[in-house]
């Protein structure tokens, strides 16, 4: 009987890693674009992909700034609600959906956030809270360089 409920339960737990069916005429994710901090990694799937629109892949510097945390909340440009814990960002003319690398100058981490959001504080990129404690910045900003990512070709 003991034996009978530890198969019954492992099964139950193992149906749960079990991956989604994908329907007929949906588009299956390219991939991830992998984030090298902490195993974090942004799915890139059909209602998220970045704009068809071909983007300027250069890398920028400059000084980021942060989300203030009463932001939390409150509606983003792209529509989406701002999540403090997601790894978002607000970039004044890069176009919304898309990914960005965004590396600390000083320390070398980095991790990939979308853009969703616009920002006119004279600032290169305003993050939010979970990817300033990643970058292991201050809360007042820091120096960072920035990397639009292309999606992968369908």
């Amino acid at each position: 009987m003991l034996k009978n409920l530890f198969i019954f339960i492992s099964l139950l737990l193992l149906s749960g890693c079990a991956v989604e069916p994908v329907e007929e005429g949906e588009v299956k994710p390219e991939g991830n674009v992998p984030a090298p901090l902490m195993g974090v990694a942004t799915q890139m799937t059909a209602s998220t992909t970045a704009p068809a629109t071909p983007i300027d892949t250069k890398i920028q510097s400059g000084r980021s700034s942060r989300y203030k945390q009463q932001d939390h909340g409150n509606a983003t440009a792209s529509g989406e609600v701002y999540d403090m814990f997601g790894l978002t960002a607000a970039h004044p003319t890069l176009p919304i959906g898309t990914y960005v690398r965004v590396t600390n100058s000083i320390k070398q981490r980095s991790v990939v956030v979308k853009i969703n959001d616009r920002s006119n504080d004279g600032k290169l990129i305003r993050l939010s809270h979970r990817a300033v404690k990643l970058l292991n910045l201050p809360a007042s900003g820091g120096f960072v360089k920035i990397q639009p990512l292309q999606p992968k070709a369908k």
